[in-house]
């Protein structure tokens, strides 16, 4: 009896092999996909970290929420300053409080612009142009 259950065991498994093996052959492989194995290696971390709360690149944020979104941010490390071109969706945006942008504290100084309402991009709510900030320490645990 055992030795029955055995060899059938074989046998299913002997034709699952030849199943997938004839699928595989007979597909149409992507040669440059498959050997891209930092596609695999990513893949395989993003699903790993995929629960992990992350903050998104191009927001800035007060209080734990996002208050606004920024275009083209860049650092002044010599005058410990923050500038950008752009500040959008800035409506719930305090310039008088501090405010968090990736891993720094900032602090309004100036804008150089005005804030308006663009009634040509209206998606884009209060915008501030030309916004330097100081940089007053890097976000922790509070």
């Amino acid at each position: 009896m055992q030795t029955t259950i055995k060899v059938i065991l074989i046998l299913i498994v002997w034709f699952v092999a030849i199943f997938f093996t004839s699928k595989i052959w007979l597909m149409d492989i992507d040669v440059k996909q498959f050997l891209n194995f930092k596609r695999w290696f990513t893949s395989a971390v993003e699903e790993k970290t995929s629960w992990i709360p992350q903050r998104e690149k191009d927001s800035i944020y007060q209080d734990g929420k996002i208050v606004a979104k920024i275009i083209e941010g860049k650092i002044n490390q010599q005058n410990n300053a923050y500038f950008f071109k752009e500040i959008y969706n800035s409506n719930n945006l305090n310039l008088e409080k501090e405010f968090e942008f990736q891993k720094f504290k900032l602090k309004h100084k100036r804008h150089e612009s005005g804030t308006y309402l663009d009634v040509t991009q209206p998606h884009k709510g209060k915008i501030i142009e030309n916004v330097i900030c100081e940089i007053i320490g890097e976000r922790g645990f509070k």
